[in-house]
């Protein structure tokens, strides 16, 4: 159904936005840069060994990413890149475990299904592991559910969000005002082929549409979490994304939901194992430590102590680990900022890749196709040069006379005296 998103709203709307207010000169210099639009797995698969990472970033489409998108920095995977992804991994014996790596706000209804239902199959095949690395939502969690397990790789990522979105602006009042009438007209027997979306007969047929399309959706995550359908709209958000994982017992996040099944972080807050974590309530009555910090001031000078370090010791290795990934950044983007070999165009992007805002591979695209069309004109350039040289005389040229003894020219006929009379010894 066109104009269906399974998608966190804000996200979103950033993303049509920005492709929206595109100007002229950007799409230009997209085209320039990347030509048409591009659907390769080798975007976002990658094989060592027995292991394969599918990337899913971005927001998802049921259509290769677009130059303008891709030269904005805001290019996502697309399902028919995931589907080829799997069709390729299943053909690969020595492939044992995928790992599927999430930073998704989700994307379109459309084509969604056909990727969770690839994925599921490379499930029954593999082991299939679902990965967390920022955001995991709508789109992206209906296709994370696909897989055996689903992991977080820090407690502040975000999962959840599902539901189905639809958006329409209505110009009607506008189109009152300046004089311009719509007129619909459908076949007797499709009265609600195209509905008045400001009516409340119309809004009730996109309600039924985006209804059944919800129900699908929540039946895949029951089936992927081997939960009740009811658990997942009731405990699963119900729209809103949730924390992986919160500290505070009595709030909900998606571990003890059992959206994800654990939190993977070199500083855990608690246990991190759904199977093995206690439930909020049983954190909230755990006895012993707190009762001690309250009978013994010593007992809670030692902890808050033990606190603190183990905090400024993460800190420290948090910024260590900051500067570090800055570093490798400015080193790789360095020789695209410096000097005047390369354009705005391309400088801007490499900006974009130290503002952590795309990846690197879209610089190193984009360098690669300058590159060559640089090449290319020089190589013509020369050519040019080169024929132009054999067309002319050069300097040191003498002229000759014609076969039958005649000149072209006065000059000629001068150069040729100069010439005798210099080999004979007169001036």
């Amino acid at each position: 159904m066109p104009g269906l998103w399974a998608a966190e709203p804000n996200r979103l709307q950033d993303y049509l936005e920005r492709i929206e207010n595109a100007g002229v000169e950007q799409i230009s210099q997209a085209a320039a840069l990347y030509g048409e639009d591009k659907n390769s797995v080798s975007d976002i698969l990658s094989i060592e060994g027995e292991n394969a990472v599918i990337t899913i970033n971005g927001v998802l489409r049921n259509r290769p990413a677009s130059a303008l998108a891709r030269y904005l920095g805001i290019a996502g995977a697309s399902y028919p890149q995931i589907i080829q992804a799997v069709e390729t991994l299943i053909k690969d014996d020595a492939v044992t475990t995928v790992t599927m790596k999430f930073d998704t706000p989700g994307g379109e209804v459309k084509g969604v299904d056909d990727a969770y239902q690839a994925l599921a199959r490379l499930a029954k095949r593999k082991t299939l592991i679902a990965q967390v690395r920022g955001m995991c939502c709508s789109a992206g969690y209906y296709l994370a559910a696909a897989a055996g397990r689903i992991v977080s790789t820090a407690p502040i990522h975000f999962i959840g969000s599902i539901g189905i979105v639809f958006a329409q602006v209505s110009w009607k009042k506008i189109d009152e005002k300046i004089g311009v009438k719509e007129i619909v007209i459908t076949s007797k027997n499709a009265p609600n082929k195209r509905p008045d979306i400001t009516t409340e007969k119309g809004q009730s047929i996109v309600q039924g549409q985006i209804d059944a399309a919800e129900r699908i959706f929540i039946r895949r995550i029951a089936q992927g979490r081997k939960v009740s359908e009811q658990t997942v709209a009731k405990t699963f958000g119900q729209g809103d994304m949730l924390v992986a994982q919160d500290p505070d017992p009595d709030k909900p996040d998606a571990l003890s939901a059992g959206m994800i099944d654990e939190v993977e972080t070199s500083m855990p807050l608690f246990n991190q194992s759904r199977d093995n974590q206690p439930s909020k309530q049983e954190i909230k009555t755990m006895p012993g430590l707190k009762e001690a910090m309250d009978a013994d001031p010593t007992v809670k000078q030692e902890v808050d102590a033990l606190s603190a370090k183990q905090f400024e010791n993460g800190k420290k290795q948090g910024i260590q680990a900051g500067i570090e990934t800055l570093q490798a950044k400015i080193k790789k983007t360095a020789p695209y900022l410096t000097g005047n070999s390369y354009p705005e165009a391309i400088k801007s992007l490499a900006c974009k890749v130290l503002n952590g805002e795309s990846e690197f591979s879209a610089l190193e695209g984009a360098v690669t196709v300058y590159d060559a069309q640089k090449e290319s004109q020089s190589s013509q350039n020369a050519q040019k040069e080169t024929d132009k040289t054999d067309d002319t005389p050069g300097q040191d040229q003498k002229p000759s006379p014609a076969a039958d003894g005649t000149v072209e020219s006065q000059e000629d006929y001068s150069a040729l005296i100069a010439e005798d009379k210099n080999r004979l010894g007169l001036k």
